[in-house]
């Protein structure tokens, strides 16, 4: 296992997350729903104890209850993964999620991506940097995260080094999964298998188009623009090859160029 030094914190360069765990398949109700059934406290433990085996040190979960009293028994039962926490909503505040956090002694915390989102398309950015500040003050490194960043490693098969330019979607992890595995393609799982694109067997891009949404905010991103809908009065329209930080929304944001995005959300 290769690690990578955040400061005084080692971190394995794989890390495990906590969606399956929390019930969150981003792919459906019911898949939600297995998950839950089937991610008891003992297997979710097993599943932390297996990757310590192979070297992980790095648990990134959420501040929800079920994640922390789960923790609490991993940890007393001598388990030696770090926890890099992310607050959640819809549990408390940043503030609150940020204590809870510190309580359990997590090394890093991460603020909810989509509460991010949010906070810029509201122009309440501002807002967040006393969260962040409070991340450090407990002595946690801190995150918000807006942009992330997929990284594959598959020596022999992906050319090392290679930048891939075409958005991609965490939904598609499943589908290049079920690929690896030699099974047949699911029509149940909305990604797209990424191998032939990445290896130049598929010269299109993987999506036409790629879509969210959360609570009253939903999103487009098709090409070089990503269209943004923030309730129901906000409207961004940004184009990502000039504007990378998103600063300034086009002027068309609630004209004729937006129109495409504001239909299909």
């Amino acid at each position: 296992m290769q690690y990578v030094q955040f400061k005084d914190t080692k971190v394995s360069r794989f890390i495990i997350g906590s969606n399956p765990f929390s019930g969150f398949s981003h792919q459906s109700p019911q898949a939600d729903w297995d998950m839950r059934h089937y991610f008891t406290y003992a297997r979710i433990k097993q599943t932390l104890r297996d990757g310590e085996a192979l070297g992980v040190n790095t648990l990134i979960a959420r501040t929800d209850f079920h994640v922390m009293r789960m923790l609490f028994e991993y940890w007393d039962e001598g388990g030696s993964l770090q926890w890099f926490a992310q607050t959640c909503p819809e549990v408390g505040s940043h503030t609150v999620c940020i204590e809870r956090a510190s309580t359990y002694h997590a090394k890093a915390c991460h603020l909810h991506g989509g509460v991010m989102d949010n906070a810029f398309a509201q122009g309440k950015l501002d807002e967040v940097q006393p969260a962040l500040d409070l991340c450090r003050e407990k002595g946690m490194l801190a995150e918000g995260g807006m942009r992330v960043p997929f990284i594959m490693n598959w020596p022999g098969q992906l050319p090392a080094g290679k930048v891939y330019e075409p958005s991609v979607s965490t939904l598609d992890i499943a589908s290049t999964a079920v690929a690896f595995a030699g099974l047949p393609p699911d029509d149940r799982l909305d990604g797209v298998n990424l191998m032939p694109f990445l290896t130049g067997k598929n010269t299109t891009a993987p999506h036409e188009a790629l879509y969210w949404r959360l609570w009253d905010q939903a999103a487009v991103r098709a090409g070089k623009w990503k269209y943004l809908q923030a309730g129901t009065a906000a409207k961004y329209l940004f184009d990502v090859t000039s504007d990378e930080h998103e600063k300034k929304s086009h002027p068309a944001a609630s004209g004729n160029c937006a129109r495409p995005g504001h239909q299909t959300i």
